[in-house]
């Protein structure tokens, strides 16, 4: 999103963050600080996106006031679609193993220990993916496993997005990973 884009439209990524950086729009501002422009880095953006436009655009019926949602029916995985704002996280299913959860944080935790536990040869590719959010300095970030340090503090959309992701990178099914929130 940005005024320029017909002069940078063929332009590679490190192009366009440099025009990015210079861009007036908030919702560009991010930008320059993202090191790749992967499918994860594409998705999230999509969903920072979306989430902005459900809050500008109501649902509603013409002429109608909007009607309230529901909240989160128990037993929903939270797999994919709208996470409401006061949903806490309770049970976090993945690769057979249960974990009662409080917190989000502790979502992606769980998620990156059972990965790792499960398939640790495959951890490196995680690593590799996310680069800016694991390192081998393990005082870096407060969440560790093995050897690695990594960032675990994110908003819901960002730790459900990203606990998918790693659930895809060592390929198994997302069906395996399953949220219930309160």
């Amino acid at each position: 999103i940005t005024q320029e884009n017909p002069a940078i439209t063929n332009a590679d990524f490190e192009v366009k963050k440099a025009w990015y950086a210079l861009d007036n729009l908030m919702i560009n501002a991010g930008m320059k600080n993202i090191r790749f422009w992967r499918r994860y880095q594409i998705d999230q953006r999509s969903g920072v996106l979306a989430a902005f436009c459900v809050k500008i655009w109501a649902r509603c019926e013409a002429g109608e006031p909007e009607k309230t949602k529901p909240a989160v029916s128990a037993g929903t995985c939270m797999r994919q679609g709208e996470i409401p704002k006061m949903a806490r996280p309770a049970v976090l299913t993945i690769a057979g193993s249960t974990y009662e959860v409080k917190y989000w944080y502790q979502v992606l935790e769980h998620t990156v220990k059972t990965v790792y536990e499960k398939e640790p040869q495959k951890f490196d590719r995680i690593v590799r993916e996310y680069p800016g959010y694991f390192s081998d300095d393990p005082s870096r970030y407060k969440s560790r496993i093995g050897s690695y340090s990594y960032k675990s503090r994110f908003g819901r959309y960002q730790i459900r997005d990203m606990c998918l992701n790693i659930v895809r990178l060592v390929g198994w099914n997302e069906e395996v990973w399953c949220l219930t929130c309160e």
